[in-house]
């Protein structure tokens, strides 16, 4: 059985600075006999990754921006260190590089270079989830495996490097306004496609139709991610 974290607004005390906060979670998640040195050592690190340097000594309730308590309560997250992590939109508000930044450091964690007992206890990187809308070329890059919805339906499961050559040979006809050439990253074209879809559905429903978008069994969207037009999964359905 997983262990998981979800974040939560409102959970960190307003009365804390953020390096206080972070310190008093370090206590409570670290093994037991990490000294003091080292769990600030390892604050400063997650700091330093999440761009929190700037608000460490500030107090939780005195102003920061939505987009820094985010990052708070991001950073209390890595540190309980859960197997599985579920975040909702973590680079929403934020611009492209920090988006990138905060993205690499959910899919390839933070390494800890200093007391052993730590290093261990973050050597094994958690499965993160998150939720995320149109996200830029670099923050696109650096996902693994994606789940695309359009009108409440999966229409691609599976490796984010493959999802616009499927999205492109799947909906060419429907989506002819959508030409893949126009696009100079994946990241855009497969927001344009979504965009698509979710454009055409309305049209048929104002028009009393549907659009009938294939998606993904819900058996592969949770047990295997793949897409439905791969060998592998065209192998199961043989089976």
């Amino acid at each position: 059985l997983c262990e998981h974290n979800a974040l939560a607004q409102g959970a960190l005390l307003q009365t804390l600075t953020v390096r206080q906060q972070l310190m008093y979670s370090a206590e409570l998640s670290l093994p037991v006999g990490v000294d003091a040195a080292a769990r600030a050592a390892r604050v400063d690190e997650l700091a330093g990754q999440l761009d929190l340097e700037h608000v460490l000594h500030q107090k939780i309730g005195d102003g920061l921006s939505s987009g820094e308590l985010k990052r708070v309560e991001l950073a209390e997250a890595l540190l309980a260190h859960p197997e599985v992590l579920l975040v909702d939109e973590p680079t929403s508000g934020l611009d492209a590089p920090l988006a990138a930044r905060i993205v690499n450091v959910l899919t390839h964690g933070v390494p800890h270079r200093g007391d052993p007992a730590v290093a261990k206890f973050f050597s094994q990187q958690p499965v993160v989830l998150f939720s995320i809308h149109q996200p830029p070329p670099a923050v696109w890059a650096s996902l693994q495996t994606v789940l695309l919805i359009a009108c409440g339906r999966f229409v691609y499961c599976g490796p984010a490097s493959r999802a616009a050559a499927h999205l492109e040979a799947q909906y060419q006809g429907l989506l002819a306004a959508v030409p893949r050439r126009q696009y100079t990253n994946d990241a855009d074209y497969v927001a344009a496609v979504l965009d698509g879809l979710h454009a055409a559905h309305r049209r048929a429903g104002l028009a009393g139709g549907s659009v009938d978008a294939p998606h993904c069994a819900e058996d592969e969207v949770l047990l295997n991610p793949l897409d439905p037009g791969s060998d592998a999964a065209a192998a199961r359905g043989e089976e």
